[in-house]
């Protein structure tokens, strides 16, 4: 996931500074090539993602699942334990957090860098360019506007929402095993 983070951002700038500041009229098509080049890079992450998102969404949905019940048994064990076991619990408590907290970022950063595409590219110089480059950039701009998300199985994307979900889902499992 990491990776298509940085795949991500890493596009990003390319798409930025694919026309230069010493840019001529007579290396446009070198200018075009290299917008080719940059989207088709751009079409084997977002497959890379889908496959990712294919393969993880079920994992991703245990986790969720497995982690706000885990969270829930750790807080309801903190009410009631003796301060001998305190510190273990209120480690184990912060690490369940951190785990749900690192996995939502990760995932929201991958929506949020797919969505800064078009704006990356809009911040170029393409309006330098031939009306070749000019429709191939209005069909980046349009692709990027559809964000690539790793799914909670069949269910919701993966955000730092859903991490709060999550939280909250804990909350009630407490209130339910504490009374």
């Amino acid at each position: 996931m990491v990776y298509a983070s940085t795949q991500l951002q890493m596009l990003q700038i390319r798409f930025r500074y694919f026309v230069e500041e010493d840019f001529n009229e007579r290396n446009v098509q070198e200018k075009i090539d290299i917008l080719k080049e940059l989207i088709r890079e751009h079409q084997y992450i977002i497959n890379f993602i889908k496959f990712l998102n294919a393969s993880t969404k079920y994992i991703l949905m245990i986790e969720y699942i497995l982690s706000s019940m885990d969270i829930a048994s750790v807080s309801a064990n903190l009410i009631k334990m003796e301060a001998s076991e305190l510190m273990w619990l209120t480690c184990f408590l912060l690490l369940l957090v951190l785990q749900i907290s690192l996995l939502a970022w990760i995932c929201n950063e991958i929506k949020v860098q797919s969505e800064e595409i078009g704006n990356a590219l809009y911040q170029s110089r393409w309006y330098l360019l031939n009306k070749e480059a000019l429709v191939l950039t209005q069909f980046v701009i349009t692709r990027a506007k559809v964000p690539l998300v790793l799914s909670i199985g069949p269910f919701s994307a993966m955000t730092n929402g859903s991490a709060l979900t999550v939280f909250k889902a804990a909350y009630s499992y407490v209130s339910i095993m504490t009374k």
